[in-house]
């Protein structure tokens, strides 16, 4: 049986902000973007791979993204 877990990458983010310590508007300040463009990405769950990475970094941790199943990963 393979378990699959579904949990948006805003969810995520959410959680990496709690643990580092960060609410959205110091976020979107190290960001370099407006509170309401980050206000958006949060609503439409819209983020770009360069974004994500910034994030990590900002929050002194690494991102991967990529999909992995039991006979291949891309």
């Amino acid at each position: 049986m393979r378990v699959i877990e579904i949990t948006s990458t805003t969810d995520k983010i959410k959680i990496l902000l709690i643990r580092c310590g960060l609410n959205q508007k110091e976020l979107a300040a190290k960001l370099g973007i407006s509170q309401s463009t980050l206000s958006g990405k949060f609503k439409l769950n819209d983020w770009r791979e360069s974004d994500l990475k910034k994030i990590a970094e900002i929050c002194g941790c690494e991102y991967e993204g990529y999909f992995k199943t039991k006979d291949w990963t891309i």
